[in-house]
């Protein structure tokens, strides 16, 4: 696992509702770093297929593959029952991260496609040193009761 966290939804589509199947959520981690700085998430979903609303907590994961071994670069079909990484989690999704800017002092924001949905993570520099230009990702999300 390259990162972890909980995160709060703290705006839904902050310019507006741009496409009727997406969601823009615009979220703030729960642990803070060691300048206590809390890590900033944006994240577009498929809203059809997971329904998420303002206030609600999520569990969210980045991994680089979803076994453990590093990414062979082929499909792997996901086999309900099997015991995978993915029966933990609601909503998943694999990309590409595009971009790496570093901040002022220690942060660092990495940004992501997977397939046309974004997402953007901003944080401190040692919680996301791992993640790379050009990394195959995997972005996992579980709703939080």
């Amino acid at each position: 696992m390259l990162f972890s966290d909980e995160f709060r939804v703290v705006e839904l589509n902050p310019d507006s509702k741009k496409f009727e199947r997406v969601n823009r959520l615009v979220c703030t981690g729960s642990a803070a770093g060691a300048a206590n700085v809390a890590t900033d998430l944006i994240l577009d979903i498929n809203c059809e297929i997971f329904e998420v609303k303002q206030d609600d907590s999520l569990s969210v994961a980045l991994m680089s593959s979803l076994d453990g071994k590093p990414d062979a670069g082929e499909y792997v079909p996901y086999v309900e029952g099997e015991g995978s990484v993915l029966d933990d989690y609601d909503y998943a999704m694999h990309g590409l991260v595009f971009d790496v800017q570093h901040d002022e002092g220690q942060r660092v924001a990495v940004t992501a496609s997977f397939g046309g949905l974004l997402m953007k993570i901003t944080g401190e520099q040692n919680q996301l040193d791992q993640l790379q230009n050009d990394m195959s990702l995997y972005v996992l999300v579980k709703q939080m009761q």
